[in-house]
């Protein structure tokens, strides 16, 4: 809910209502998430659009598509997206199923929004326009500062990476190595020739001059054949350094069957797509035989560095204990492989943080960092293998200088603008050129309601330069204090709240409480 009132205060001027329920209420049906809470209680004042055939899927619900309609309709969904129900809207107002002040009051929406936009005034667009703003120059180098940002250090041991000048042959191998959608991401459209730079492109590209790459695909995304092996294990014996790119797969294979909304069949899933919508996985480790080339490469004993390409956290434990250093890429988009390989050769220091906690197995499934208490399991930890907001780099940071403007402040002032402000420095103690991410947590120790063991609250991304240093505020308004009560309203309660900095949720540098006062 906090992510949706961040979005209306922003201006956003579109929802989409969601396939599930609450409490066994479907969302396209929820007249008090989409009109009592969203608009009225947030301040929405643009359109709900449905998901793709959500209204059709009310009809085992309530009986009929034309009560579907309606009841979508009343609940605050404005716009169809590929359902029959709405269809059959005049059919349900002439019934009585439907009040016609409910169509109303979504023409009314959706006209605003269009008003808003201007496309009244300008109905249409310059097509030639796409040309001049699609595939430039400027996109490409946007694509390439945005895929800078992406990848994250998870491992770098002996600091393998950056690989040193006297690498003079590498072999890259693996499924996600030169393919192309596998970099793309879900929902992907076929690209022109040469505009996406894979991972093996961009180690060429950004090679120095007389090192030899050599390419081997060794296995697939999902399939058990071995016969790459032996070809794959050649080249890595022949080279300094491999670097192994795995992963997953969301690429839409030619040929597979589409259900209504767009989301493939999972009875199809005789391909390498493993992820995306319909793709979902019971065990998530590497697909098919991934792992074992990476095992089979390190028993070489020569220096590996894997690089995952992937639209799910893997669990990957012995790949981690494999590799002397591993890179999360995700999808990385179209400059994604150009930018890996600056970071592989030092020309850019890598500066992603984890969105998401990365578990040890399935089993451990969920894990997320905004828990309450858990123990551990009997038979592993239940601390995931890499935690949310972590991230390693080539350079050192530190942290230091830690004070608040105030330690107590009233519930009347937070709520007249007041913040609490937490002021640091933060120094590169390193010797090269980097960022960090400094985050701000907190953990509420007196709450009506069972409460989170960490909240990220704030954060800050600093660049800077060897032996920098900088001032940092990070902030804590009532916003960020309010906490859902039972009867899910936002309230600001007093009482001591734990306020934690540090460069991941692991990774904690100062703790202190202050006070929230009647």
């Amino acid at each position: 809910l906090s992510g949706i009132r961040s979005g209306a205060s922003a201006g956003a001027m579109g929802c989409m209502a969601a396939y599930n329920d609450i409490d066994g209420m479907p969302c396209h049906a929820n007249r008090e998430l989409l009109t009592d809470i969203l608009r009225e209680e947030m301040g929405f004042d643009g359109l709900v659009m449905s998901d793709g055939c959500g209204v059709d899927r009310l009809e085992p619900v309530v009986g009929s598509l034309e009560k579907a309609g309606a009841a979508a309709v009343h609940a605050g969904v404005d716009l169809n997206l590929w359902n029959d129900a709405f269809l059959k809207l005049e059919e349900a107002a002439a019934s009585g199923l439907l009040d016609e002040n409910d169509i109303d009051t979504a023409v009314r929406r959706i006209l605003t929004v269009k008003f808003r936009l201007g496309l009244f005034e300008n109905p249409y667009v310059d097509e030639a326009e796409v040309r001049r703003h699609v595939a430039t120059e400027n996109n490409r180098q946007t694509a390439l500062e945005i895929a800078r940002e992406v990848p994250v250090l998870l491992e770098n041991r002996n600091s393998t990476l950056p690989l040193p000048d006297s690498v003079k042959s590498i072999a890259v191998i693996g499924p996600n190595s030169d393919t192309v959608l596998n970099q793309l991401g879900d929902y992907t459209s076929w690209q022109e020739e040469g505009r996406v730079i894979t991972v093996l492109e961009g180690i060429r590209q950004e090679a120095s001059a007389g090192c030899e790459v050599l390419s081997v695909q060794g296995c697939s995304v999902r399939g058990q054949d071995k016969s790459g092996f032996p070809e794959a294990l050649e080249a890595a014996t022949k080279a300094d350094v491999t670097v192994l790119v795995l992963g997953g797969s969301s690429t839409r294979e030619p040929g597979g069957n589409f259900a209504d909304n767009g989301a493939m069949f999972m009875n199809d899933f005789t391909g390498e797509i493993d992820c995306g919508e319909g793709r979902d996985l019971a065990d998530i480790r590497l697909g098919g035989v991934q792992e074992e080339l990476a095992l089979e490469i390190r028993k070489l004993n020569k220096p590996l560095v894997g690089v995952l390409i992937q639209g799910r956290p893997h669990a990957v434990p012995r790949l981690a204990k494999a590799c002397d250093a591993l890179l999360c890429g995700w999808y990385p988009g179209e400059q994604g492989g150009k930018a890996i390989a600056e970071i592989l050769f030092g020309k850019t220091a890598p500066s992603g943080r984890l969105p998401v906690s990365i578990p040890r197995d399935s089993g451990q499934l969920p894990v997320y960092y905004n828990r309450k208490d858990i123990e551990n399991y009997v038979d592993m930890s239940a601390e995931p293998l890499y935690p949310f907001g972590y991230g390693l780099s080539y350079s050192r940071f530190s942290l230091s200088d830690f004070r608040f403007d105030q330690e107590r402040l009233s519930r009347s002032e937070l709520m007249d603008g007041k913040k609490f402000r937490l002021h640091l420095k933060l120094t590169n103690s390193g010797d090269r050129a980097a960022s960090e991410v400094v985050q701000l947590y907190i953990h509420d120790k007196e709450s009506s309601v069972t409460r989170r063991n960490r909240e990220l609250k704030d954060f800050q991304k600093t660049f800077l330069p060897p032996g920098g240093s900088r001032e940092l505020t990070l902030e804590l308004d009532a916003e960020a204090l309010k906490v859902y009560d039972w009867k899910m309203n936002p309230v600001l309660e007093p009482g001591n709240i734990t306020v934690m900095a540090g460069t991941a949720s692991n990774c904690i540098h100062f703790e202190k409480d202050v006070q929230i006062l009647p």
